[in-house]
């Protein structure tokens, strides 16, 4: 079997572009940004990606987006956000 390419930075950007949520729009992220703890961030994660895993890929995708979406606001809670820089 042939290995398969692993996904160029583009794809990757692209992804995550599209994963990108306005936390001060109203929602239920909105809500669960207010919480503040990366903590709670983390384990909301797991639970979403063992849903992902639960669920036999009828909404697999969804559970993976939530789960990144959670992972982001973790790391911003953290403060590890990376400095802006221009897009290469």
């Amino acid at each position: 079997m042939v290995a398969k390419k692993p996904p160029s930075k583009t794809t990757i950007r692209n992804i995550l572009r599209s994963l990108a949520f306005d936390p001060r729009k109203p929602g239920p992220m909105s809500l669960i940004a207010e919480v503040g703890d990366a903590g709670y961030y983390i384990t909301r994660a797991i639970e979403e990606l063992r849903m992902a895993d639960f669920d036999n890929k009828r909404n697999t995708g969804k559970y993976i987006n939530n789960a990144i979406r959670l992972l982001v606001l973790a790391k911003e809670s953290r403060g590890e956000v990376p400095p802006t820089t221009p897009a290469t």
